[in-house]
């Protein structure tokens, strides 16, 4: 996620571990944006999840996007 934006742009982030991660799984960490908000933010979500396509990490975000 703060490949999208700036650390200091993240206001709030949930996240829920679902379920154990094991040595040797590859992750892959997939994410949308669910909401555009008026005030240049952007509520969305995240989750990771194994070759297999377990989802490992699930959670929701709110981010302010920079301006120019």
């Amino acid at each position: 996620m703060t490949t999208w934006v700036p650390r200091k742009n993240v206001k709030k982030m949930n996240v829920r571990f679902q379920k154990m991660t094991y040595p040797g799984e590859r992750i892959r960490v997939v994410g949308s944006i669910l909401e555009k908000k008026d005030d240049h933010r952007v509520v969305g979500e995240v989750q990771a999840m194994n070759q297999d396509g377990e989802v490992k990490v699930k959670g929701t975000f709110e981010c302010e996007l920079p301006t120019k």
